[in-house]
């Protein structure tokens, strides 16, 4: 028997002159019909498990995009093997982008994450926007790349220069 947890959360919006609002959200219970499981919800406790190693290539975590976690490490579209030759801790692979994996990060983190805080030497970054409507093979949805006029301003690797989402050319690798 599958059960279901229901409940209604009020929001108050008097700020924005709107009145209270209550939505109901309907969670599918886990139980799997076991009378003596534990329905209670998880409790976040602000970091890894301990014993579990840091994340090291998942850009959802904003934590590695907001910091420098190799000085010294490769920046956007530089090609790499793991993460940690990267510059924040992420190597990452892109089917749309490149055959290789390259490095990156996600650019939606707060300030300072944008892909234009890292420009540097007469290299210029964008945020390329995936969506999974025309993009389902991506992991990633946001990720920081090199932007070009020719293939020679690219990092080796690179086959192409072109536009892959936006209308600002990247480095793609076809």
């Amino acid at each position: 028997m599958r059960r279901l947890v229901v409940f209604g959360v009020t929001v108050g919006l008097m700020t924005l002159g709107c009145g209270p609002t209550t939505e109901t959200h309907v969670i599918p219970s886990t139980d799997n019909g076991n009378p003596n499981a534990d329905t209670s919800p998880a409790q976040d406790t602000g970091g890894p498990d301990e014993g579990s190693p840091p994340p090291t290539s998942n850009l959802s975590d904003c934590l590695l995009s907001q910091s420098i976690q190799n000085p010294g490490g490769k920046l956007h579209s530089q090609p790499c093997e793991n993460a940690a030759e990267c510059l924040y801790g992420l190597c990452h692979s892109s089917p749309t982008v490149a055959t290789f994996k390259f490095c990156t990060k996600n650019p939606y983190c707060g300030p300072g994450t944008e892909c234009s805080s890292d420009d540097t030497e007469g290299l210029t970054y964008k945020a390329q926007l995936f969506n999974k409507n025309s993009y389902p093979n991506e992991t990633a949805m946001e990720i920081c790349t090199q932007t070009c006029t020719s293939v020679d301003d690219c990092p080796p690797g690179y086959t192409g220069c072109a536009t892959v989402t936006g209308v600002v050319k990247t480095c793609v690798a076809e």
